[in-house]
């Protein structure tokens, strides 16, 4: 018996329920499916109630039973079939660690850039205003379009955005005797961009420590770049890997030991995600060394490649996944604004501009 889940956009999943013959006749497919509903998987009692009504219709009772780790679905199946063994499902083994690994760190990320999504839709609707004509109104309906679009692509909205802005800067830079003479243009001038600038400065330092813990995160996703001796106890004498599961013994012990080198919080990660392999040990091993059943496998060399490439493609290195799409503009909009300095230069041009006495000069002068 297998299970299969396809996530949709209002949280439900397809759980798809299946058999798989031990001797399969000359000529039937090898996978019979028996029952499809869309329910949450972590919905424990929805999914046992399904179980038991499909229990008395097995010919038999199943021989093993594939699940993710969801505690839902583990917890029907583990009630209803107590006798089975449950094998983990490879697939969800990947997302398991991948949810572990990376999903904090895009929740870290995206609670970085709601406000600053936030702010800067309140600043299109309401920091700007003037004649329709005018270039500035026209950059900043630009930037309320962007930032407002349903395109779900906030990275690439958002790297849309910068470039509107830098086209603002430059005619900024033109209008320097104009900004001058019209004090209301010059005061939201100045607002527009302390505000922007002040929103984007700690959000371009999280994209740098984000950066930096991708590249960590990749390069020790994979136990080749992190060799232990003989003594440890995890290889061979012969420097060789004894079985599967002695693969999965040495990514355990090499991300505790990464766990232990400093007190870093990214390390600990490693550390904590070691914990839940262990705790998960049983579920694991039988999806690894099973030969026989779909979506298994007993290579963990592609265990660790499929790992390797999502994290690649998520950071942008390679096409990405729809899942990740915001990040690789967001790489490129912090290459793009490391390697410029116009935001500085308006910055200091406005900033040190004495609004007060040039206010108070112009008054006595219409007057």
């Amino acid at each position: 018996m297998i299970d299969g889940t396809e996530r949709t956009r209002d949280g439900m999943v397809l759980f798809l329920i299946a058999a798989v013959p031990l001797q399969p006749r000359e000529g039937e497919p090898d996978i019979v499916p028996l029952i499809a509903a869309f329910i949450p998987s972590e919905n424990r009692d929805d999914i046992k109630e399904i179980l038991y009504d499909l229990k008395p219709k097995l010919p038999s009772k199943p021989v093993s039973i594939i699940s993710d780790f969801r505690a839902g679905i583990i917890d029907a199946v583990g009630e209803v079939f107590p006798e089975s063994v449950k094998h983990g499902c490879h697939y969800h083994i990947i997302e398991m660690i991948a949810r572990i690994m990376v999903y904090p760190l895009i929740r870290k990320i995206k609670k970085r850039l709601n406000p600053t999504t936030s702010g800067l839709i309140r600043w299109a609707h309401h920091s700007i205003y003037g004649k329709q004509s005018d270039k500035l109104m026209l950059a900043a309906e630009s930037i309320k379009r962007v930032c407002t679009s349903n395109g779900g692509r906030f990275g690439a909205n958002f790297l849309e955005f910068c470039d509107q802005m830098k086209a603002l800067i430059e005619w900024a830079h033109e209008r320097q005797e104009y900004l001058k003479t019209n004090q209301q243009f010059s005061q939201l001038a100045k607002l527009l961009v302390i505000d922007i600038w002040g929103r984007l400065t700690p959000l371009i330092s999280q994209l740098d420590e984000a950066l930096r813990q991708f590249n960590q995160l990749r390069q020790n996703l994979t136990m080749q770049e992190y060799k232990i001796s003989v003594d440890d106890g995890v290889i061979g004498d012969d420097n060789t890997y004894p079985s599967t599961t002695r693969r999965l013994d040495q990514l355990i012990h090499n991300w505790t030991k990464l766990g232990n080198v400093s007190d870093s919080k990214f390390n600990e990660k490693f550390k904590d995600s070691a914990e839940k392999l262990r705790n998960h040990y049983d579920l694991i091993t039988p999806a690894i060394l099973d030969h026989r059943l779909p979506r298994t496998t007993s290579k963990l060399e592609n265990f660790f490649g499929q790992i390797k490439q999502f994290l690649r493609k998520w950071s942008g290195t390679s096409r990405i996944l729809s899942t990740f799409d915001w990040i690789a503009p967001l790489v490129a909009t912090r290459q793009s604004l490391k390697e410029t300095d116009m935001f500085v230069e308006l910055l200091r041009d406005i900033t040190a501009y004495d609004w007060v006495q040039e206010s108070i000069k112009l008054g006595k002068e219409l007057n």
